[in-house]
Formats: structure tokens, sequence, C-alpha cells
């Protein structure tokens, strides 16, 4: 167990009403994510979100670099998907998949639920995906994050045709807008990769 995990646990055990009341009071048909701290490195203070999911609510496959990641379950239960990839990935799974163009990078899959009251944490590198599962009508999950170093970039990955491997599907860094015509494209390449299962 590494630090983000015990830091998110303290944020849970000390602001846990304050939390749920922040997710509870925005708008039901948003998802929310509430930047608390953007973090700080030479301080050694993480990155740290507020996450709200329901059912129809999940990240796309990423990873976050070299950060590693410490999640709490404050209410509900989330399903985390990880993607485990071969020594072509050992160090840099973004590098792997993007100098892999098409052919992608083979992964191997397991999925967990995380309930409420439980706390994990994960090292760099990995690549995961995470839903929520909180239905119509019901309060929504909520997760708090932590990341450190502080998160400043993502990968994004898609799967491929037959399912079997990643291939890269984009980057996010900290404070770059993504356009609108970015994020179109993003959309019917997703569309179509869920067509084409």
């Amino acid at each position: 167990r590494h630090a983000s995990a015990d830091l998110v646990d303290a944020v849970v055990k000390q602001f846990p009403g304050e939390l749920e009341q922040i997710i509870d009071t925005l708008p039901a048909d948003k998802r929310p994510t509430i930047l608390l701290h953007h973090g700080d490195e030479e301080k050694g203070i993480p990155t740290v979100w507020l996450l709200g999911w329901s059912k129809d609510d999940g990240t796309d496959i990423h990873d976050h670099r070299n950060s590693e990641v410490g999640i709490n379950v404050l209410r509900g239960t989330v399903e985390e998907k990880i993607y485990v990839c071969g020594d072509e990935c050992k160090f840099s799974p973004r590098n792997a998949a993007y100098y892999a163009g098409d052919k992608g990078i083979e992964v191997h899959s397991n999925s967990r639920d995380l309930r409420a009251g439980s706390s994990m944490g994960l090292n760099s590198p990995y690549i995961h995906e995470v839903f929520g599962t909180a239905g119509k009508g019901e309060k929504k999950d909520i997760t708090v994050h932590a990341y450190f170093p502080p998160l400043l970039n993502m990968t994004y990955y898609k799967h491929d045709a037959k399912n079997s491997r990643l291939i890269f599907d984009g980057e996010w860094a900290e404070g770059v807008e993504t356009s609108e015509e970015d994020k179109k494209k993003k959309a019917a390449a997703a569309a179509a990769a869920k067509d084409a299962a």
C-alpha cells in the first residue's frame, strides 16, 4: 500500500458528509468531476479529484503515465477493469502503443468491484477504466482519487477490431484544451469501433 491510498483514506475520513453533499447538490444529468487540488510535486502534494458515477458513467481506457493512484470509494460501488500488458510495454505502455500503431499492444484484463469503504492503490505504469453502478434515480457512487507525482498527462487507448489488443487513441495534458473537432473525431472513432465489435 502506498501514500496516495493513505491520503484518500484520510480525506474521506475527515470530510465524508461534505464530499457527499458536493456531489449530491450537482445536476443529476452530468457526471461530477471536481478537482480538489492540482498537486505540487516539490511539496509532495498529490493531485486530488472527487468523482461521481452512475451506471451510464465511465472513463475511456487510459493510463496516468508516471503517476501512482490511490482510490477510495466513499459511497456505492464502482467497477474497475485493469489491462495488463507484457514485456513490450513494461516501462511505458504509452510509448509501446504509440510506436506499435495499428498493431497495438497485447493485453490481458481483469475486473474488480470496489465497494464503499474500500480503497486501493495502483503503481505506475498501469492501464485501466472505471465504471459506476448506481441506477437511474439512485444517489451517485462517489470516489476520491489522489495521484502522485501530480497528474499532468494521460494516454487514451481503444480496442482493436478483434478486442484483443489496445491501440493508442490520444493524449490529455493538464491545461491543454481539446478542440471540438478532436472531440468529434474521438466520438466518431469510438462509435465505429463499437459498431465493428
